[in-house]
This record gives structure tokens, C-alpha cells and sequence, in this order.
């Protein structure tokens, strides 16, 4: 946690303001008074100089009071008038250039004359050197004495909370005590959500500050953002705020640049409207109700701001904040109305003359009439008190609903692109035709009272609109609508677009020749109970011929089966059988390296005509002392460098895996046409699709430039040990991914009597260019699914029920529109769901991946809640990163845990085989934990999983809208819903301990729950019905309800 200040941004004054009529309402308005507020705030020394010596003062923003009771602001925010400013150097005294405590009296007598709110900048981390708290302290210069260092690895402690709650209760005190509207704290600290959200309310419930500044649109959006960067930064915060607090949004501020210079100067009424149509707080910096712009030019010689000056004239334009502290542009008069000084303490910005507030209130449109009337809409129900439902429309535009029940609902969207969008909301409400424009910006073509098109709205570059939508027209369809299509017809979804990828690893599935190792023959001897339990598509990981190095990842050729597997002819008898059984077979396919023992490999290495770049090859570097070294940097994800010299072709090769999977060169268009034959050799064979492994690293810069140091490790073999930007996520990656979707493309449409061919990518990458991968910013499409693998990555056992429906949201505010949504809730390289978050979670992590919106994909065994076998010793480990690493530190990166053999039953080797000795050894809880013993068990995992399915056969599954919200810090519940449907409710608890959950306020209102899936050991059953005013989970439960 990071506290640099309070804004302690304690209310001041403010005595018997509200004691009018209709008491009990305005009893509730005293109370709560901040929670739907403009905070705006003052920079004292740049908004108003009554005494003409440059210098803006408390008598000048006193002579301005009027302006806020006329533009409709209600509270104000004055940047330190202490002695000193953000050095304080007498905190119960006023600056002298600013005034005096009388002064200060005056401002506030006329502040509660004219209803103003006066919130102050209270700065308790630092003091100013020359206070005389510093002064009887003392200093030093020896380097040994405490005093000597800044410490900033002895801050952000525990104790700050405690300190702001013993604020918040002093605060609480003084309000019991005396007339007044509650006084109330805001904090300003950049720390991390997380962090920030123990400002508001700790973990044992005990209440901070009302808020913590919220500077998500100044830290992590700029003109250059994407709709759905903006609605995630929004979801992000109001998903982790906890329940009862509310949120806020902080635009800009005298520490930053002006949102007219950060977004753009057409951004500026867009910016105001998403600011003002929000839910909770808006904090304004004075000036931007004008649009004023930063006042970049300012001399050296004119630069009073101490970073900058410190950093010298040749580096201070860099980080000076004075451009964003010129002073408030009033009128067209000397100094912009601020002052009668001959030179002012920051020169006023030369544009002055055309942007000013008396140029504004004149014009017919102008951003401050623009500002004013949003101040005017925010006082209706529907925007102190409506729900909120974003949408991101594409990746330029965005848009988002407030919705009270028996109020007309307002809309906002906004176009943050420098392009003109036309745009269809269609599908995001329910009556199209019947909208109206409330509020528009300056150079909008649209007009007050406009009606528009719901199917064609036409925004300008940086355009935002605000729209009335008639009572009672939209869909209640949550927070993120994710429905895949407009129908609850099979006609529209795709085989892939809802289906259960269920992936066989071949070698541990089944065994049927007993040889230990599992094969082809025994996967299609299994098919019948994939079909029995409601799985429609397998993927197989590789089956390749392989020297088994990276057990089928280092293929030696790709037209050949693994002889381990079998043959051809057993594959085909896979596939006949899985057609038969309306399973899909999907593939692994690997083409960033194939093994060193695949011809094409020999044949580059002897430089054979056609194959001498076949592969990334390099000389090395001949340091001084005659040592040849490799040519950068780069080590391998499988621990060590990731080039090895090959003694006949004496050179280099590439291998960001193991030595023995040498990098195919993609730059070569030899090796695209050799993968391209691959691919369509396989599909004539009748597979639905592949998986590509490790996509990302197909590409890699062509210079071979070393990566720079992550700082995270000192081990230089280590891959973590750069930042791998030259190496993996090159722009040419999407090309290829773009290359194979045409190719599949291709095949579907010259076979249409088959299922649609498609692609599933492995990427462990960034979460935009995933979206990338789905469809690039031209909309040329490529991945049907690009893996989704946060639920392997960003939670774990700890995680709360914020962390859960974030990492949903997330993937669904930035997946392009049209596509389907994926989950990945474990595979062979990752500990099982079991083993990541407890045997007591299985049935609940199956609830949430199997009634998601899209598509789920399960590593089997995990439909029984196998677990790792983290016990097996240095003699059995076979995965090649263990055997890297050597004995002492195997098991902390095995796989081989992951991948034991698939428990059938309570039989010798767990039924997977009848070898005496099998590839890996079979966890000993097989016994206990089999398939069979979960068939014939009246509850069981398995069972749990097989209804799930079912489930997933209902329209409602297959279309419904989405919503999910975390209900407290531990339980988190979605909904799907459609128009005639009944809603099917998920709703989980990721605790250790029993929770009771009130669903009410999430359903809307009070209804009955009736029980579809309860997990193995849950106190309830299918079709009990249940209160949804008091719902008691049990720790790690999870239940799927009908909403009736």
C-alpha cells in the first residue's frame, strides 16, 4: 500500500445546511451525501488572485463560489493551503500568499451559504524540512544512523491501514458530536486494486477511508486505448470494490496532464460524459469543464515545479507539471481574468484567447454547457442509484447502461478512436427504434432530442453520446453480455462454439497391448465412454513419430504414427469409431521444432540443397580469446541456452525447448509450404481441427539481438532470467496463425458435407494479443480459439471470489465480438484442479467451467478429481525439465505428477494396463479414487460432471446472457439468462469456511432456487428448492440452480 497523502479531504464547516422539509429525505441525502458527488478540485494557486501579486488565494476562490452554485458543483477540493503547500511547515496555519484563518472562515461561511461542500488536502506522510516537529528532530550525515536513508523498503505496512481506520473513526466521532453532514476521508495512493481496496474495508470487515482515489483513467488509459481497455479498467474496479462502498473515478488532477492533452482536445466532452454516466464519484480538476490543455511551451525560465527543476534544463519538459497548472482561463482579459499582476507565478496558456470560460458560457454548444447539463443529469434516479452493464461494441467503440426499474434508461457510448465508427447496438437492447439523444458534444452532428437507429449510429473521431431508452427496453442482461448468438436455435452455433474439448494424453489413457505405455487401440476401446458421459470432441495430444524426448513434442515425423501408439490403420479405426459415436477428434500439432532426428533436420544440418535454412542456424560470436560463443542471450524454457552447436554443420541451432527439438525457420517459405502439407494430410484423414503448440514462439527477431534482463533471477540459464521480446509474441506470429485459419477455411468450404475444420492456439501470452489472435484490428480472423488458460494461471487455492469474476470478465470484455469464449481449467503441463485448489473444490471448478458461456475444455481425469502424484521419486521421473534440473530440485517442476495414468478402476495398475511395470507409476489412491467406483457410487465427482453436461444441452446454456458478480469476498454467483427461460444460476464459494449469501439484490429480487447439479458432498439435492435470501454453502461448494 502506498499512502503518499490523505486528502484528508476532511469536510470542513457546513453547520444545519440540510435542515429543510421532507426530512426523512433529506436526512437520507445528509448522510449520504458524497456517494453520487462531483468532487471538483481547486489548485489554489492557479484558480483565482484577489490581491494582484500573481498568486491565486482564498479570497479569490471565494469571489468564485458562485460559479460552482451555477454550474451545478456541490463540493470542492483545495490542493493544500497549509504554510509551505505539500511541505507543510504549520499544519493549523494558512500559506500567507493564500491569506489567513480568517480569510479561510470567510470561504467557508459563503461555502454553506451557497451549499458548497469544502473538502481539504491533508498531507501526514511528510512534513516540510523547516517545521519545527523536523527541526527538534534532528538529521544527520552518517551513513550508519537510520535517519541517513530514504526507506522505501520499510513503508506501506500493516499498521497504514490501522492508522486510516483509527482516522475514519475520529472522523466518524466528530460527526456524532456536531451538526452537519457526516465528514468524511478519501486517500490518494498509487498502489495496486488489491491494495486499494483494503483502504476501503479490511478483511475482518473493519471500514478505512468512504474512498480511495481510483486513478485507473490516469495511470492506464491514454489516447491510445482500446474500448476494451476501458471497460475492463472500469469492470476491474467495480469488481474488486467490496459490497457497500462505492466507487469512484478520477479523470485527472495537478499531477498529471490534462485529459484534453492526454486523449486528445476532441475527446474532451466524451471524457466528460463517461466521467458524469458512471456509477458513484466523479472527481473533475479545475479547468477540464473547459477543456483546457496542457501549456506545454513553458520556458525554463518560467519553471517553478522542483522535480523539474532538479532534473535540469535540458531534461525538465520531460516531467515538469507546471503545463498542467496554468491558471484557470476565466475570460479573454489580461492573465485569462486570473489576475492584474504584471507576471503571474505560471504563465497563462496562450490559447486563452478563444478557450475561456466567458467565451463558453456565450457559445450556443460549448464543453462547459456540455459539462453543466451532465451535472443536471446525474441528480436522476436511474444515475444515482441504476444498475450498470458495459458493452464493449468493437474495438474502437464502448458502451454502457444505467438502468432503474420504472425509469427511462440512459446509454452512454463512446468512440476512442480518431476514425468514424457506425456502429449497431442492437443486440445490446431490446426495442432499438426507440432512443434519443440527452446529451452531445460540441462538434457532434447529432442534436438534444434526436432519435437514432439502434442498428446504425454514426459516431466521429473521440465522439460520445448520452441516450434516453424508452422505460422498460432493455434485456437484463448483465454485466457482460456474452450470449454466442441471437437464438436459442441449434441453427447459429457451430459444432465448436459450445462444445467440451475433452483431452486424452494417448500415453497414460489406456493400455492395450500391456506394455505400460498407453496406444491408439486403447484410446478407441474408451471412445463409448467419452459418448456415455456426454463428450462430443477429443483433442489428442501428439501421436506422432517421436524419440519420445518431450514424449511426442519433438516430432520425428509428422505423417506417421508413433509406433508406441500404433499404426495408421489403428488412427483410422479411431476415427471411424469416433464418427460413429458423433466424436470429433482434434489433433496436437507441433511446428515451432520438430525433433533432431526428423530428416529434414539431418538433411539441413548437411547442408542439402532446399534444406539449408530449414532451421535457425548462426555462427556465434568468436569472443577475443578465440572462444566461440552463442550468438545472444536467450536461454530455453526448458532451463539452459537455447542454442547448441552441432559439430557437423559447426554452427549453431536454435532450441527454445530441449537441444534435441531444434526452431524450424517460419521466415523460410519452404518450411510453411512443408507445414501446410501437414496439415492437410491430417485433415483428409478426417480430424476436425488442431491444437498448434507454442505458438508464439513460431517467429523470433532476424538480428538475434540479446533480450534485455528481467531482473527476476541471476541464473542466466534460467528463462526467466530475460524479457523474452525477441524470442516469442513477434507480429509475425498472427500472420501464420491468419495463413493456417485461410488453409482450414479453405477445406470447409471445399468440403461442406464435414463439420467445420478449426484451430485452437497455445499461447501463454498477453491478454490483447490473444484477442489478436481471435481477430486482428482489420477484423481478419485467425484462431477459432486461442486457449484461455487464467484459471490455470491467475488463480489458485487463495484466490477470493473478486479474483474469479475478474479473470471471467477480463476474457470476455477483451475477446472481439462474434467469437466464442473459452476455458481452460488444467492440462498435462499444469497441477491438477485437485492439487491446485483442494479435493473439497473439484465439483465446483467443474460447476464454473462447465456452465460458463462458450466453449470448456477438461484434461481427463479430471471429471473424477484425480490428483497429482507428487511422490514419485528421481527413478521414475522421465519429464525432460525435471531431469535438467537435476535430483534435488526435480519435483518442483516435474510434470510427471500431471500425467500419471488414467484411473479405470480399483484393478491392477488402476486398469490402465497389464504391464508389470508401467511408463509412469499410477497414483496409490487409486484404489479408493477409480471411474469405476464413481459409476456405481450414488454421488460422485464423475456423476457431478455427467449432469453438468446434460445441462449444457439446454438452450439457456448454449445462448443465455451472462452476469457475474462477486456477492461477498468469498462467494461469487452468475446467471444465464434468456427471454422465456428459466435463469440458471451458478453460485460458488472458494472459502475454507461456510458461508451464508444473500442472492436477492444480484436476482433482482427475491425468487426460489431449485437445485440442478450439487457437488458430492453438499447438504442439498436435485431438486430441493431453496430460499435465495439465505443460502448456506459450505466451504468450497458450489451449487447450479433453476431460478423458478
Amino acid at each position: 500500500m502506498v499512502v503518499v497523502k490523505i486528502a484528508f479531504i476532511l469536510s470542513v464547516g457546513l453547520v444545519g445546511i440540510l435542515a429543510h422539509n421532507h426530512q426523512s429525505k433529506e436526512l437520507d441525502a445528509k448522510y449520504n451525501w458524497w456517494q453520487h458527488e462531483v468532487f471538483y478540485q481547486i489548485y489554489p494557486r492557479s484558480f483565482q488572485d484577489s490581491n494582484g501579486d500573481g498568486i491565486g488565494d482564498l479570497q479569490g476562490i471565494t469571489s468564485r463560489l458562485q460559479y460552482f452554485k451555477d454550474t451545478g458543483i456541490t463540493s470542492v477540493w483545495l490542493s493544500p493551503i497549509y504554510d509551505f503547500g505539500y511541505d507543510i511547515s504549520n499544519y493549523t496555519n494558512i500559506q500567507p500568499e493564500y491569506g489567513t484563518l480568517e480569510d479561510f472562515d470567510a470561504l467557508i461561511a459563503k461555502a454553506n451559504e451557497l451549499v458548497v461542500k469544502v473538502i481539504l488536502d491533508f498531507v501526514p506522510n511528510h512534513s516540510s524540512n523547516k517545521h519545527p516537529w523536523f527541526i527538534k528532530s534532528g538529521t544527520t550525515d552518517d551513513p550508519n544512523n537510520e535517519a541517513y536513508l530514504s526507506h522505501i523498503y520499510t513503508r506501506n505496512q500493516p499498521e497504514d491501514y490501522g492508522l486510516l481506520q483509527h482516522w475514519r473513526q475520529l472522523l466518524y466521532n466528530y460527526t456524532a458530536n456536531h451538526e452537519g453532514p457526516p465528514r468524511i476521508m478519501m486517500t490518494k495512493g498509487y498502489a495496486s486494486v488489491s491494495k486499494l481496496m483494503e483502504h476501503y474495508e479490511d478483511s475482518n470487515g473493519v471500514q478505512g477511508p468512504q474512498f480511495p482515489f481510483n486513478f485507473d483513467f490516469i495511470t492506464e488509459l491514454n489516447a491510445n486505448s482500446t474500448a476494451a481497455d476501458f471497460v475492463f479498467y472500469i469492470s476491474r474496479w467495480l469488481i474488486y470494490m467490496p459490497h457497500g462502498h462505492v466507487a469512484n473515478w478520477v479523470m485527472g488532477n495537478h499531477d498529471n496532464p490534462r485529459v484534453a492533452s492526454r486523449f486528445g482536445e476532441k475527446s474532451v466532452d466524451a471524457m466528460n460524459m463517461l466521467l458524469m454516466t458512471l456509477p458513484g464519484i466523479g472527481i473533475t480538476y479545475n479547468g477540464e469543464e473547459l477543456g483546457m490543455t496542457d501549456y506545454r511551451d513553458i520556458s525554463w525560465t518560467d519553471t517553478v515545479d522542483q522535480p523539474a527543476c532538479e532534473a535540469g534544463i535540458d531534461n525538465y519538459k520531460t516531467i515538469s507539471r507546471d503545463p498542467e497548472r496554468t491558471l484557470i482561463q476565466w475570460n479573454s482579459d489580461l492573465n485569462a481574468g486570473f489576475s492584474s499582476a504584471n507576471r503571474t507565478w505560471l504563465p497563462v496558456n496562450p490559447n486563452y484567447k478563444e478557450l475561456n470560460l466567458r467565451n463558453q458560457q456565450q457559445a450556443r454548444r460549448s464543453h462547459y454547457k456540455i459539462y453543466q447539463s451532465l451535472l443536471k443529469l446525474r441528480q436522476l434516479p436511474f444515475l444515482k442509484n441504476g444498475s450498470f452493464d458495459p458493452e464493449v461494441v468493437n474495438r474502437r467503440v464502448f458502451a454502457f447502461k444505467r438502468e432503474l426499474k420504472n425509469e427511462h434508461t440512459l446509454l452512454t457510448i463512446v468512440n476512442v478512436s480518431n476514425r468514424t465508427e457506425l456502429v449497431d447496438i442492437a443486440d445490446f437492447i431490446d426495442q432499438p427504434n426507440r432512443l434519443s439523444v440527452l446529451v452531445a458534444g460540441v462538434d457532434s452532428q447529432h442534436r438534444v432530442g434526436d432519435r437514432l437507429k439502434a442498428e446504425a449510429i454514426e459516431l466521429a473521431p473521440n465522439e460520445g453520446l448520452v441516450i434516453q431508452l424508452n422505460k422498460r427496453n432493455l434485456l437484463n442482461s448483465g454485466s457482460i453480455m456474452a450470449g454466442l448468438v441471437k437464438s436459442d436455435t441449434e441453427d447459429f452455433i457451430d459444432w465448436w462454439q459450445h462444445t467440451v474439448f475433452y483431452q486424452i494424453y494417448p500415453r497414460s489413457f489406456m493400455d492395450s497391448n500391456g506394455d505400460g505405455i498407453g496406444d491408439l487401440k486403447g484410446i478407441t476401446s474408451k471412445l463409448r465412454y467419452l459418448a456415455d458421459t456426454g463428450i462430443t470432441a477429443t483433442w489428442l495430444s501428439p501421436i506422432f513419430q517421436s524419440p519420445m524426448v518431450d514424449f511426442g513434442y519433438d516430432i520425428s515425423d509428422y505423417k506417421a504414427i508413433q509406433p508406441e501408439y500404433g499404426t495408421m490403420a489403428d488412427f483410422e479405426e479411431l476415427i471411424d469409431t469416433a464418427f460413429e459415436l458423433g466424436i470429433k477428434v482434434v489433433l496436437d500439432f507441433v511446428p515451432n521444432h520438430s525433433s533432431d532426428q526428423h530428416e529434414w533436420f539431418k538433411k539441413s544440418a548437411s547442408r542439402e540443397p532446399g534444406y539449408e535454412d530449414f532451421y535457425v542456424w548462426h555462427d556465434g560470436i568468436v569472443q577475443k580469446n578465440g572462444t566461440r560463443v552463442p550468438p545472444n542471450n536467450w536461454p530455453s524454457v526448458f532451463y539452459g541456452s537455447a542454442w547448441k552447436w552441432h559439430e557437423g554443420r559447426e554452427q549453431y541451432y536454435l532450441h527454445q525447448f530441449t537441444k534435441e527439438q531444434p526452431d524450424l525457420n517460419f521466415r523460410n517459405p519452404k518450411v510453411v509450404q512443408a507445414m501446410d502439407d501437414v496439415l492437410l494430410f491430417w485433415l483428409n484423414k478426417g480430424v476436425a481441427g488442431f491444437r498448434i503448440d507454442a505458438v508464439n514462439h513460431l517467429f523470433e527477431d532476424e538480428s538475434l539481438k540479446d533480450e534485455p534482463l528481467s531482473g527476476k533471477t541471476g541464473d542466466s540459464l534460467s528463462y526467466d532470467y530475460t524479457e523474452h521480446i525477441y524470442s516469442r509474441d513477434l507480429p509475425e506470429v498472427l500472420e501464420m496463425i491468419h495463413h493456417w485459419r485461410q488453409l482450414l477455411d479453405d477445406f470447409s468450404a471445399k468440403h461442406p458435407e464435414r463439420p467445420t475444420r478449426i484451430m485452437m492456439t497455445e499461447a501463454y501470452a498477453g491478454l490483447t494479443q490473444l484477442a489478436d489472435y481471435y481477430e486482428d484490428s482489420n477484423g481478419v480472423r485467425g484462431s477459432h480459439l486461442p486457449f484461455n488458460f487464467h484459471f490455470i494461471t491467475d488463480v489458485t487455492g487463495d484466490s477470493d471470489a473478486r479474483d474469479y469474476v475478474y479473470n471471467v470478465e477480463k476474457w470476455l470484455i477483451y475477446m472481439p465480438r462474434g467469437h466464442a469464449a473459452n476455458w481452460v481449467m488444467g492440462n498435462h503441463d499444469n497441477p491438477r484442479v485437485a492439487s491446485r485448489f483442494g479435493p473439497a473444490s473439484v465439483d465446483a471448478m467443474n460447476m464454473l467451467l462447465l456452465t460458463l458461456p462458450g466453449v470448456a475444455v477438461t484434461y481427463n481425469g479430471e471429471e473424477l478429481g484425480m490428483v497429482d502424484y507428487r511422490e514419485l521419486s528421481w527413478e521414475d521421473t522421465v519429464d525432460p525439465p525435471a531431469r535438467n534440473v537435476g535430483e534435488e530440485l526435480y519435483q518442483e517442476v516435474s510434470r510427471d505428477p500431471v500425467r500419471t495414468p488414467f484411473q479405470w478402476s480399483n484393478e491392477t495398475n488402476a486398469g490402465f494396463s497389464t504391464a508389470t511395470k508401467t511408463w509412469l507409476p499410477v497414483h496409490p489412491n487409486y484404489l479408493e479414487l477409480n471411474l469405476e467406483a464413481q459409476k456405481v457410487a450414488n454421488r460422485s465427482h464423475y456423476h457431478v460432471y455427467k449432469d453438468l453436461l446434460e445441462l449444457r444441452k439446454s438452450a439457456i446454456m448454449r445462448v443465455g446472457r451472462f452476469n457475474i458478480e462477486p456477492l461477498t469476498r468469498w462467494v461469487f454467483a452468475f446467471k444465464r439468462s434468456y427471454p422465456n427461460f428459466e435463469s440458471i444460476i451458478t453460485v460458488i464459494n472458494v472459502s475454507d469456511k461456510e458461508q451464508l449469501v444473500d442472492l436477492s439484490e444480484f436476482l433482482s429480487h427475491p425468487k426460489k432456487l431449485v437445485v440442478e447439479v450439487s457437488g458430492v458432498d453438499s447438504k442439498y439435492q436435485p431438486g430441493q428448492s431453496l430460499a435465495a435470501s439465505a443460502l448456506l454453502l459450505a466451504a468450497r461448494e458450489g451449487l447450479v440452480c433453476r431460478l423458478v
